[in-house]
């Protein structure tokens, strides 16, 4: 009868964004898994050599902009068949679920606002309403439906999977070796670009990474 939202608050984790160790041994008792299996499915925050490093699936990210912080992303379609939300859609670089070949959703289509982690249920946004798609939704490309099943198949550490998106979409063969730090990092740096032959300063690079809404 606990909503999520309110176990880091029976458990004693302070009101901030990221949890500490200890905030996560804590939730793992309280809903009784494994600490060694929680902690890698929450997002956390270290310093390295003076630099922000974050952690989340087992994976090393070197930027925040590569994890989703702020607001949530979602399929409908998969809450509607699985009831639960997938750790792969809180990578930015996970953008479409491909099962459902579906763009994902991160914004209530009622209200308009970003979907909040603070959900009443994870298909209910917090306007009321549930999360449906409207038949106008956006189709992904089979490239970026590729990308996202090499994606996953990076953070499960499944090299063949990996392999065979590449393959499949006729994606360039050395993306098989990038991490998903690597690959999220590529998303972020040439995924402003309008076209291919297109040349893009610094300056505007930052700026868009900065007003992106997936940041």
């Amino acid at each position: 009868g606990v909503a999520p939202p309110e176990l880091p608050n029976l458990a004693g984790a302070r009101p901030i964004r990221w949890m500490t160790s200890r905030d996560m041994e804590a939730l793992a008792f309280l809903t009784g898994v494994p600490p060694e299996w929680l902690i890698t499915r929450l997002k956390s925050r270290r310093h390295v050599d003076r630099r922000r490093r974050y952690s989340y699936l087992g994976t090393d990210w070197g930027s925040v902009a590569s994890l989703r912080i702020k607001h949530a992303q979602v399929c409908p379609e998969c809450l509607l068949e699985h009831g639960c939300c997938k750790t792969e859609w809180e990578v930015t670089a996970v953008p479409a679920c491909p099962i459902h070949q579906t763009m994902l959703m991160d914004r209530c289509p009622h209200c308009g606002t970003a979907l909040s982690w603070l959900r009443p249920a994870v298909d209910i946004c917090r306007c009321g309403r549930y999360l449906r798609r409207s038949a106008a939704a956006t189709r992904p490309t089979a490239r970026i439906l590729g990308w996202c099943r090499a994606m996953k198949g990076r953070l499960e550490r499944d090299s063949g999977a990996v392999l065979a998106a590449v393959r499949t979409c006729a994606l360039p063969s050395w993306l098989t070796h990038v991490s998903p730090d690597g690959a999220s990092r590529l998303i972020h740096a040439l995924g402003v670009l309008s076209r291919a032959e297109e040349r893009i300063s610094s300056a505007r690079r930052l700026a868009s990474l900065r007003d992106s809404p997936r940041t």
